[in-house]
């Protein structure tokens, strides 16, 4: 079907003509299949993203959804922190929280690494 896409590998040479070659790795920018479904609910990695990067102590951040058998997903984040600051328990609790206002409750990581 024109104007639709499958979760899964990046085909190129679609539009000259040439046999799809498909490649193992996405291109650089937002992905149109990053969505991670919570109670029902579907949630954009960017968005959870951008809201960890928002906090003055998070330089990079990664969203994933994990299954769980009530909510169908949960999510995981991780991130990197800028120099100076240590990981610790209550900054994850801190980031966790952050996610929650900025974007909203159910978009809440299960945990932050």
């Amino acid at each position: 079907m024109q104007g639709t896409r499958a979760p899964g590998p990046i085909a190129s040479g679609q539009q000259t003509g040439n046999p799809p070659i498909l490649t193992s790795t996405l291109p650089p920018g937002p992905h149109i299949d990053d969505v991670i479904k919570v109670s029902g609910c579907r949630l954009g990695t960017a968005e959870i993203e951008s809201a960890l990067v928002s906090h003055p102590t998070v330089a990079e951040a990664a969203a994933i959804g994990i299954p769980h058998d009530v909510r169908g997903n949960v999510i995981h984040s991780f991130v990197i922190l800028r120099s100076g600051w240590d990981a610790k328990p209550e900054l994850a609790s801190e980031l966790i929280q952050h996610v929650g206002r900025e974007v909203g409750p159910i978009a809440k990581p299960e945990q932050v690494e």
